[in-house]
């Protein structure tokens, strides 16, 4: 994939992003984080990433041949899947579960 490509992709996944937060309703969201504060939603982050830290190296012991950090990327995946954060339909084919 050229280097045009990979910025026009990100392009689009920031588009996309962007068009889900404000169709959930971005007022929501920020008053949430406002709620917590930078720090509390900093803190919400590194503990989420430490599960999943902890998880991907646990199916690491179960496959040492493979890198730790796919295994890593694989729980956040997953995760992101199993808790349909679009829509149910998008999430059981990311996932691969019926919904």
């Amino acid at each position: 994939m050229n280097r045009t490509a990979t910025i026009a992709l990100a392009l689009a996944g920031l588009a996309l992003g962007t068009a889900v937060v404000l169709w959930l309703g971005a007022g929501h969201i920020l008053h949430a984080v406002i709620k917590i504060g930078w720090v509390g939603l900093g803190q919400v982050i590194a503990w989420q990433l430490a599960v999943y830290v902890l998880l991907g190296m646990a199916w690491w012991t179960l496959t040492p041949g493979v890198r730790p950090w796919i295994l890593i990327w694989g729980r956040l995946v997953r995760e992101g899947g199993r808790r349909r954060c679009l829509s149910p339909r998008l999430a059981a084919s990311c996932s691969g579960r019926a919904p």
